[in-house]
This record gives C-alpha cells, structure tokens and sequence, in this order.
C-alpha cells in the first residue's frame, strides 16, 4: 500500500458492524479509511451504502461511489454503486450487476473511462451555456430594439445566423476539453445566471451601436462612412435630406436595408466569438479551442461578412455594405468581446468563489490520482483518531 501511494490507514472488517467505535461514528471511521481487509460480500455493499449517504461529496451532496470487482461476492456492492465496474475476467454475476465491463486486463483504463467522460460533460456544459447566452442576446437584442426604435430585422436574416451558428458549434463534439479532477454536477443556476448576464452585455454592445450609427454622426466623421443617421424630414445645411429610416413592416429605403445587413453581421460575430468564452473558465486566450471549431468559425464569419457586403437582396430588406463598414462592425464587436471574460469570471465568483482556483486543479489532471467522488481522497500518513482506529481493528473477536 505504501509503494502505490494508497495511504495506511487500514482496519479490520469487523468494525463495520458496529455503529461506533471509541464514541467515534462509523461512518467517519469509513471515511477517512484507506482500505478493509478480511471483508465478507456484506461488508462490502456496507461500506459502499455507507460513503453514498455522506453529505460531503462534490458540491455539497453525497459522495460519488465506485466500486470494482470480480466475483458473485462483489455482485451486491456493484450493484449499489454509483458507478459499479466489472473486470475484464469477472463472473456472469458481476457483469450484470455493473454499470460499466471493462474489456481489457487491469484498471488503469478506468482512469481512461473518467477522464473521457469528464470531456464530454465539460463540453455539453459549454454548449449549453453557449446556448443560453445566445438565446437571451438574440431575443433582448431585437425585443428592445423593436419597442424602441420600431426596427424590424427581417425573418430571412435570422436563419442565416442559426444555419450558421449551428454548422460552427456541432464542431465543440470535436473541441479541446479539461476535465474536471473532482466529480462535476449539473449545476443550472450557475448556467442559466452565466448566459443571461452575458446575454445582456452582447445585447447592450448591439443597442448602444444603434444609437450610435443612428443618433450621430461619430462613424461618418470619424471613419469617414456611409451617414445612416435617423431623422424624419430633417435637412442639413447643405439642403440634403437626413430622413435615412423608414418605420415601415415590409418597405425600406436602401439606408434602412444597409442597417439590417450592419447588424445581421454584428450579430453573426458576436454570437459565435462568445464561444470562445463560454468554454474557458477564465480568460478566452487561456484555452486553446480546437482546429475543427476555429476552422468553423473563420468559415461562417467569412461567409457572414461576403453576405454583408455583396448581398442586395430586397426580397429579404438587405443591401450590400461597404468594406469599410464591415472592418468597423468587427472592430466594435471585438472591442465589446474582450470584456465579456470579465462579466463572465465576475458572475462566477458571486456563484462559486474564485475562479481561478479551478483553473489551477485542472493544470495537470491527467498525472493524478482522479478522485471518484470522495472529496478528502489522496494518501495520508495519519487520518484523524487512526490510533483509535488501529486499537479496534486489533481487537480479538
């Protein structure tokens, strides 16, 4: 035990039977053991029974159990189990019970088995974080600018968004994922309260460039673009009409078809860029996605950005933009990306604490001893009252 780094805390089977030992409660003694010898099949499915009703497991609730084994005398453990794993060589009884056979001799590929399936939870949660940050942007986004300013997107342009927003995140299957070294959890407040928060900062960074483009003339004197400044039977003092905005459901001047096509494009960049964000748990640049979502999202935006400047479709109320305008609606996205890190860490740490504390367990998981789902699991010298332990282990029957 001492040369697997399995600790040495290691007791007699026949103080499971008792209730306490020394005042001390069994379940404390279970807990901070590293292993029973000289145990019968119902010494077994106690020990596992007893470690699933411990309310000091990930999160707050039980600790996740697994066991492994064998035999027909495993068979009642591995059935109780959260996760009961049969060996390679193991019984008809044994396999039936488990919840996962493994095909190959040994148990490292156990680890295997975790460390996979932790990838694949990490990455479902960033999907569905993606997806709820995607939802209330796009929803707020065009709610408020609709009550507002009356602006009416047309209904072809968003499908163009999920098409292709779609095509970019089937590619997470295939993204980089650090899995977690302690069990993970749906936890769907901290989820639902992620994607709303930075479902309102996208949704702000595309209100306030309304505003911009349509109450001033900071892009045409500043970037020198094309003016698409919304004032009814206003003149300046050139004599040139500044009416740039028709309120109308089906109708637009060729101005207003340019704004659908301005933010058909903001929101394309913005609603795929927070990828990038939702699946790192702190800064974007911190983790390294995939080449098959990068791919995809250079890709989609390609096209977003050809179908913003070339598109002249007036079946779908979209005009052709500008070059130039195009550069400035990714330089605005950009420069409102960037903070969504913070907005997400600062949300974070309201839920759960320092964020950066996860990042620093995840640095090496691969080289550890993944804990199954006992939050105080690793190798000790010395567990609380071992001596006490020790004494009733030794005990003649």
């Amino acid at each position: 035990a001492r040369r697997l780094g399995m600790g040495l805390n290691f007791h007699a089977a026949k103080i499971i039977r008792s209730q306490f030992v020394e005042g001390v409660p069994i379940a404390d003694i279970i807990e901070q053991a590293d292993g029973f010898g000289e145990v019968f099949p119902e010494d077994k499915y106690t020990v596992v029974q007893t470690l699933r009703g411990i309310k000091k497991g990930p999160f707050g609730g039980p600790h996740v159990v697994g066991m492994t084994g064998d035999g027909v005398n495993d068979a009642p453990a591995l059935k109780v189990a959260d996760v009961g794993i049969a060996v390679a060589d193991a019984t008809d009884a044994a396999r039936s019970a488990a919840d996962m056979v493994l095909l190959t001799p040994g148990l490292f590929v156990i680890i295997d088995a975790i460390i996979g399936s932790r990838k694949i939870f990490q990455r479902m949660k960033n999907y569905s974080t993606y997806a709820a940050v995607t939802t209330i942007r796009i929803v707020t986004t065009f709610g408020l600018l609709a009550c507002i300013w009356q602006f009416s997107f047309p209904p072809f342009a968003v499908l163009l968004i999920v098409y292709l927003n779609d095509g970019t995140i089937l590619t997470i299957s295939k993204d980089r994922a650090t899995p977690s070294p302690r069990p993970d959890a749906w936890r769907l407040n901290e989820i639902f309260i992620n994607g709303f928060v930075m479902g309102l900062w996208l949704t702000a960074s595309s209100v306030v460039l309304h505003a911009v483009i349509t109450y001033s003339y900071w892009t045409v004197d500043t970037f020198n673009l094309t003016p698409l400044v919304y004032q009814d039977n206003v003149f300046d003092g050139r004599g040139v009409n500044l009416t740039r905005y028709a309120e109308t459901a089906g109708f637009c001047n060729p101005e207003c078809r340019m704004l659908n096509s301005i933010f058909y494009l903001q929101v394309s960049i913005t609603g795929q860029m927070v990828i990038f964000s939702t699946r790192a748990p702190t800064f974007f640049f911190l983790s390294r996605p995939s080449y098959w979502l990068m791919g995809a999202f250079v890709v989609a935006q390609l096209c977003a950005t050809l179908i913003a400047v070339y598109a002249d479709w007036e079946f779908t109320a979209m005009a052709p933009i500008t070059w130039q305008w195009a550069g400035f609606v990714w330089i605005w996205s950009f420069i409102w990306y960037v903070p969504t890190d913070w907005v997400k860490i600062i949300t974070y740490w309201a839920l759960n604490g320092n964020p950066w504390r996860t990042v620093t367990e995840r640095k090496f998981v691969g080289g550890l001893n993944i804990n199954g789902g006992q939050s105080n699991m690793g190798s000790r010298r010395n567990a609380p009252n071992s001596r006490a332990y020790a004494r009733a282990s030794a005990r003649p029957k």
